[in-house]
């Protein structure tokens, strides 16, 4: 599991009609490059994998309890590493849901995503971290 510091949590409020609200995370630039080449590799690697096995079409097929909505069909595995991807090359915060559909389909491997606070990193003792 790869492991980025976030500084906060913005949470919003929810939508009309809506249950839940939306968090999103906020980085340095330095955690956000650091997680767009993590999530750039993955992709790269899963992409690479997928091909020299040819089972490309593996990656375009539905995936079961990873839903859109009740009219749309479910993520793809494709879909969910290029949204988290496109989300990170535009440089806005970071969704909780988009973070969460990655961390389930990647479980237990190195390519699973943690965000820890910064705080947590500057209490360590181990490591300087200058805040600007």
């Amino acid at each position: 599991m790869a492991t980025f510091y976030y500084r906060t949590i913005k949470k919003m409020e929810p939508r009309l009609g809506q249950r839940f609200s939306t968090e999103y995370y906020k980085q340095t630039q330095t955690e956000y490059q650091r997680l767009r080449d993590h999530v750039r590799t993955t992709l790269e690697a899963v992409i690479l994998a997928a091909d020299e096995n040819h089972c490309l079409q593996d990656l375009e097929t539905p995936l079961t309890g990873f839903p859109k909505s009740q009219k749309q069909p479910n993520y793809t595995a494709f879909e969910v590493m290029n949204d988290l991807l496109e989300q990170l090359q535009l440089e806005r915060d970071l969704p909780n849901g988009m973070l969460g559909r990655w961390n389930r389909l990647f479980a237990n491997s190195s390519w699973a995503i943690t965000l820890i606070p910064e705080a947590r990193r500057l209490n360590t003792g181990c490591e300087f971290n200058y805040i600007d």
